[in-house]
């Protein structure tokens, strides 16, 4: 009976997962056919970015749509340096909520919203759990960091280290967001693929550091024992 359950429960998150990314493409889509997004980009300089990092923060609470395309969205609908400025602020508010509500309400929270299999995947990820680790997470593009973020909130980092973490961490893969969504904007397949190549050899210094580091710390516990 509870695997039924369990069954079911999945299936329903997939099929409501499934539903909010159709209707993100939907809308997107009519917005710029009718041209009613950029009309109402130009006419509101104010309320259009609250609202672009009102939706960032909610993705960083509740991951569903790719932080990849809301980043690369910032740049196509503001430019690249306010779509930006817009990103961090909106996704490092949404990250901030996050962690503290981990915090507050402990485990248990942390577990019934994700679920058992993914906290405990999202668990190991995060290794020691220590700053570097999270850093390193937060600073390898395509890793569930709004995920780790609800993990971060369970132990005892510091929440001005968090956010440092948020925000320094993550500015590399902003900034390589930011470029796709303006090239993209500009038709500029060019500069698109180079910066696919530079991303790729990016997260390959990463892991290749990570690499290192680990095999480092594994021979220091072998030598103890």
């Amino acid at each position: 009976m509870n695997k039924i359950k369990f069954s079911l429960d999945k299936f329903l998150k997939t099929v409501l997962i499934i539903f909010v990314y159709a209707l993100f493409v939907f809308l997107f889509w009519y917005g710029f056919r009718t041209g009613f997004i950029k009309e109402f980009i130009s006419e509101s300089k104010f309320l259009a970015p609250v609202i672009y990092m009102f939706v960032a923060s909610l993705k960083a609470m509740f991951p569903v749509v790719p932080g990849e395309v809301l980043v690369g969205l910032g740049a196509f609908f503001f430019g690249p340096i306010w779509g930006l400025v817009y990103a961090v602020i909106g996704l490092t508010l949404g990250s901030v909520s996050a962690f503290s509500l981990s915090r507050k309400y402990g485990k248990k929270f942390v577990k019934n919203l994700m679920g058992k299999q993914k906290f405990e995947k999202v668990d190991k990820l995060s290794g020691d759990k220590t700053f570097f680790t999270f850093f390193l997470i937060y600073l390898t593009p395509g890793t569930p960091d709004d995920f780790v973020t609800y993990i971060a909130g369970l132990t005892s980092l510091p929440i001005l280290k968090f956010i440092t973490i948020c925000v320094i961490g993550r500015l590399p893969s902003y900034i390589i967001y930011i470029v796709g969504g303006y090239s993209l904007a500009t038709l500029n397949v060019k500069l698109l693929f180079s910066l696919w190549f530079l991303m790729f050899l990016f997260v390959g210094l990463i892991l290749f550091v990570k690499l290192i580091i680990d095999k480092k710390a594994s021979n220091s516990a072998t030598n103890k024992n």
